[in-house]
């Protein structure tokens, strides 16, 4: 009787432990402050930070796959729970997950993107911003910064030429702890 009694107690973990494969994931719900959640419409959201908004809650910044068992690389998506639902992961705004891009074809090293979040700028505002170099069509290098930002109750975003706003200035933020920096990932380019 003491091996049937030990075999039980080897199988009842497996019967009764829940499958991990069992079915895909539908969209991911993230927590933030204390006991708040939000629905997203990204697979595997990963919360990374949060700007503050006037009136309203602040924007999550987070990165997510779009899809689920397709080619999409993840992304970085900034959304607050007060504005209307997300579109879809695929088609909504999302934005460059930082790392290092190969081309899917070749191998080759097509784009390096490094992201910070925080007060990393000399303004000292509460930021996400993006430090881009790419390979372009002739082969050359080509550098661009992208930042988003709130302004009152809307996240503005868009590409900068502000020499201030730079990866040096950056780093020098992150030892005062008000910026950090996102590691980064290895991607291949999307077919």
């Amino acid at each position: 009787m003491r091996f049937v009694t030990h075999t039980l107690f080897l199988i009842l973990p497996l019967v009764l432990a829940p499958r991990v494969w069992a079915a895909p994931q539908k969209n991911g719900e993230l927590m933030y402050d204390v006991g708040k959640r939000f629905e997203t419409v990204v697979f595997e959201p990963r919360l990374l930070a949060t700007l503050p908004a006037v009136g309203k809650s602040l924007f999550l910044v987070f990165s997510g796959l779009g899809c689920s068992e397709c080619d999409m690389n993840r992304s970085i998506y900034i959304h607050s729970p007060s504005d209307a639902p997300m579109e879809s992961g695929e088609t909504g705004d999302h934005y460059s997950h930082p790392g290092k891009y190969y081309d899917y074809m070749s191998g080759e090293l097509v784009e390096n993107v490094r992201m910070f979040v925080g007060r990393c700028t000399p303004a000292k505002d509460s930021v996400v911003v993006w430090f881009s170099n790419a390979r372009i069509d002739s082969g050359r290098w080509s550098k661009s910064t992208f930042v988003a930002r709130v302004e009152g109750q809307t996240l503005v975003a868009n590409f900068t030429k502000d020499r201030l706003i730079s990866i040096p200035a950056a780093l020098n933020a992150i030892p005062r702890g008000s910026c950090r920096e996102v590691p980064g990932e290895k991607f291949s380019t999307e077919p």
